[in-house]
């Protein structure tokens, strides 16, 4: 039988990982050997990382939704704010750390802090595990 419901501990997984070169530009891939492969001796450390995410239930994807409008003619799709969007909802954990080593905590700060480069990582990867749906 084909269960048709999201269940309250449902999650997604993602993984990634993250390197910096000399001069400071960030690399990341969603394979640590990939990236290791590409970028060969230019840097010294990749560090992997985790986010965890609630499986998206009909009601998340409602209220997620809130990045569409219309104006009766046309509809309106800012897919950035539907990424943050759904980033914002659904996240759960992550082992993302501060500059002491701590791992921050899951809030809407600290995902407005992110690296534009590490938040298209997370959120293309949780859109693929969504089916590229708007949630």
């Amino acid at each position: 039988m084909i269960d048709l419901f999201i269940r309250p501990g449902d999650e997604i997984i993602i993984k990634f990982a993250v390197a910096q070169d000399k001069n400071g530009k960030i690399y990341t891939d969603a394979v640590k050997k990939d990236l290791e492969e590409v970028l060969g001796n230019k840097v010294e450390n990749i560090e992997e990382y985790t986010v965890v995410f609630k499986k998206p239930s009909f009601k998340d994807t409602m209220e997620i939704s809130q990045s569409i409008s219309t104006d009766g003619t046309s509809i309106k799709l800012n897919l950035l704010a539907d990424k943050y969007h759904k980033m914002i909802k659904l996240i759960k954990s992550w082992t993302l750390k501060d500059e002491n080593g701590e791992i921050l905590e899951t809030n809407a700060e600290n995902i407005n802090a992110l690296n534009p480069i590490i938040a298209d990582i997370i959120s293309s990867q949780l859109d693929s595990e969504t089916n590229n749906m708007l949630v």
